[in-house]
């Protein structure tokens, strides 16, 4: 569903990464989205999506800093024709063993127990960088994919291995060289799309660690946050206090790059929380998803994503802590506080409205009725 079909004010995301699509599957939900992202394999899917829903844009899923060896990407010692990254391991291996990242002794590093068979490439590589631009949009430009969902634009490698990158002696240091390869790699890779007429929409991880990395990484078209509204310590929801929240709704405000969220979970504060948060950074280019399994196996669809709050009269306001945005035919309110806040709802017609409370780390969709 795209924006303002149907009143919902904030479009739907279907991050359909965790098993293959038919084309019947795509067809029969494809309607609810404003934005999908598929794996490269499921072009039937692509074709079949835009037939029956032109106006969604459907991006291809490719890693930024790992090539994969598991079985389906490597098969009797082939790559794949369809690959989830933007370079083969078995070329990368026969070609540019330079490419993989290597411990101080000199081994090629596995994100492994978690992610067996995904091997972290060296990202601050000019030839890896140009290889994986152009692989990609050669790909993307042939299939005419609307573009690239970049997986893994992350800051801290500590989530997929324990080892310390050959030349670092230390966790930061180690973590310092990839975020500044992922920097160049990002415009690289960007550009290049970007000339060709197709979206760069880099996946994101703790963008609110380092100020101006959203902004900066989502200038090829937009990025994607997948740990959007998450919980945090003392009634907090992340990335609402965080200098990444104000760069989400500067670029929200602009409507020049596309946001794409993800609440991980499916119970009713997760939905809520997140659902309220995107609608603060509703706009045409905004999309959310709640996903009640880490697998990304179904298409998501929530009933809140039904809630006819209608159009944005104002931009989102924040007053003691607590964040409302008001629509045509209704509010949210999200509080991001330690502390219970008031807050009111309008009546239908005008008036006063009644008088409510959210607790801390919690938020509301209320429409009117």
């Amino acid at each position: 569903m795209t924006p303002d079909q149907s009143g919902n004010p904030v479009g739907g995301l279907w991050y359909g990464i965790g098993q293959s699509v038919t084309p019947a599957e795509a067809v029969a939900v494809a309607k609810r989205y404003q934005m999908i992202v598929l794996n490269s394999w499921d072009v039937d899917a692509l074709k079949a999506i835009k037939k029956t829903n032109p106006s969604a844009k459907v991006l291809v899923y490719k890693d930024l800093s790992s090539t994969r060896s598991y079985s389906g990407a490597v098969d009797n010692g082939v790559d794949a024709t369809a690959l989830p990254s933007g370079v083969g391991y078995v070329y990368a291996s026969r070609n540019h063993p330079d490419w993989f990242a290597t411990d101080s002794r000199n081994r090629r590093i596995e994100w492994a127990p978690s992610y067996p068979g995904h091997w972290q490439m060296a990202v601050w590589n000019t030839g890896y960088q140009q290889y994986w631009a152009r692989q990609v949009t050669d790909e993307v430009v042939a299939q005419d994919w609307d573009g690239v969902l970049a997986d893994n634009d992350f800051a801290r490698l500590q989530f997929y291995s324990t080892q310390l990158i050959k030349g670092t002696g230390s966790a930061d240091a180690t973590n310092a060289k990839i975020r500044s390869g992922l920097d160049a790699l990002v415009a690289v890779a960007g550009t290049r799309l970007q000339a060709a007429g197709k979206l760069f929409i880099p996946n994101i991880a703790e963008a609110r660690l380092t100020p101006g990395r959203w902004t900066s990484h989502s200038r090829f078209g937009g990025a994607m946050e997948e740990n959007f509204a998450t919980a945090g310590q003392n009634g907090s929801i992340l990335p609402l206090d965080t200098e990444q929240w104000t760069e989400m709704l500067d670029i929200a405000a602009r409507g020049t790059e596309y946001i794409l969220l993800i609440t991980q979970g499916a119970d009713l504060t997760d939905v809520s929380n997140g659902y309220a948060s995107a609608a603060l950074l509703a706009g045409a280019k905004t999309s959310w998803m709640a996903a009640p399994d880490p697998d990304y196996a179904q298409p998501p669809w929530q009933a809140v994503q039904r809630s006819a709050l209608g159009t944005p009269v104002g931009p989102p306001a924040i007053s003691d802590g607590l964040w409302t945005r008001h629509f045509a035919d209704g509010v949210v309110a999200v509080n991001p506080t330690s502390t219970t806040k008031p807050f009111d709802i309008p009546q239908t017609g005008g008036g006063s409205g009644e008088n409510h409370s959210l607790p801390p780390g919690n938020a509301v969709v209320s429409v009117s009725q």
